[in-house]
């Protein structure tokens, strides 16, 4: 498997835009009947009767812009050759600017690694201890038993991982959920035998807060929805990834990981750029979340005499949440405990009405 001739997909695209979000007779809206634990409203947008995402506005809670959105553009629309074109075009007719990217999976499509090394084996040669992978972490492997065992799914990485890795049957899942013919029809094009099994190894970005450093010229890659246009970006991104995150090594016995062999599942592939995680936040302990309820604790009753002064307080409570990652927090613990107490007046006797 040459890396120069590796095709890199799409397979998630989520991004977050800020806008006004001036609606287009291009397109048909269809808002559905339930919100998210963030967004009030969520709508279904078309063109032409073709899906085409996803999108949520309205926060729920002020740590978020009122002009902020999500969009989460259909799989079908991330293998056409147009998608940036499209996506370009839907961002004009509606005002809107790209801020980041709250989603991108990235994959490659295969029938063996290098060297005619099946997926399947590398699996079990992991599970063995045979091979060895760089990285510490969790995993998660699913597989059949009849009279041998078959491996079909290995996950690097939990759901809330920033980086995730995933290499899987990409046939078997097709057979047993849903059949895309335009992922059949593009590795055709691709040239894979389908009539043998197609693998996929994925990556699933779900930070903002990364840059691709090239090691020879100091370029600076910043990870970007423009980027992405670029194939040149894709393949650094890709490269380093693979580095970071699926890098394996031949357990010789060793005691360093850093002097044994390689696994070359990729031939071709060069290893000349860093990925570099930015932050731009400070740790958080158990007094900045007490302080966080204290000072909310307070907000709230400058709410019934001074509005003013609330309002101000509000965004700097927002401000220091938002600056020590605690953000969620604030939202999911300390906001719903105070709208649950709102909802909730004691009576003398110590009982609750609504």
């Amino acid at each position: 498997m040459n890396y120069s001739e590796l095709q890199i997909s799409f397979d998630w695209l989520q991004l977050y835009l800020k806008g006004c979000y001036t609606k287009s007779e291009k397109y048909t809206y269809k808002k559905l009947d339930f919100g998210t634990r963030i967004f009030q409203i969520v709508e279904e947008i078309y063109k032409d009767k073709i899906f085409i995402g996803t999108i949520c506005y309205s926060p729920l809670s002020k740590i978020l812009r009122p002009d902020c959105h999500i969009i989460k553009f259909d799989n079908k629309l991330l293998y056409f050759d147009y998608l940036f074109d499209f996506i370009d075009e839907f961002l004009h007719d509606h005002s809107f600017e790209v801020h980041g990217i709250t989603r991108l999976d990235l994959a490659i499509d295969f029938n063996t690694f290098q060297n005619n090394l099946h997926p399947a084996n590398l699996i079990l040669k992991f599970l063995t201890n045979e091979y060895l992978r760089v990285n510490k972490g969790k995993y998660k492997l699913i597989g059949e038993q009849f009279f041998e065992q078959t491996f079909q799914y290995l996950r690097f990485g939990t759901n809330t991982s920033e980086v995730s890795a995933y290499l899987y049957n990409k046939s078997i899942e097709m057979k047993q959920k849903k059949f895309k013919q335009y992922i059949f029809n593009k590795w055709q094009a691709q040239g894979l035998d389908t009539d043998m099994n197609v693998w996929r190894l994925e990556f699933s970005l779900k930070t903002n807060s990364i840059r691709v450093d090239d090691k020879n010229t100091g370029e600076i890659w910043v990870y970007s929805y423009l980027n992405l246009r670029g194939k040149s970006f894709l393949k650094a991104l890709f490269s380093t990834l693979l580095y970071n995150y699926f890098r394996f090594v031949i357990n010789d016995g060793c005691k360093k990981k850093a002097r044994m062999k390689n696994v070359e599942l990729i031939s071709n592939v060069t290893y000349d750029f860093d990925l570099t995680h930015i932050t731009l936040h400070e740790d958080n302990g158990r007094m900045d979340k007490i302080f966080l309820r204290m000072i909310e604790n307070f907000n709230c009753e400058m709410r019934e005499n001074k509005q003013w002064l609330s309002d101000e307080l509000s965004e700097e409570i927002v401000k220091f949440a938002q600056k020590k990652r605690l953000d969620h927090y604030y939202y999911d613990r300390v906001c719903k405990e105070k709208k649950n107490n709102a909802n909730h007046t004691e009576t003398p006797d110590g009982d609750t009405f609504l």
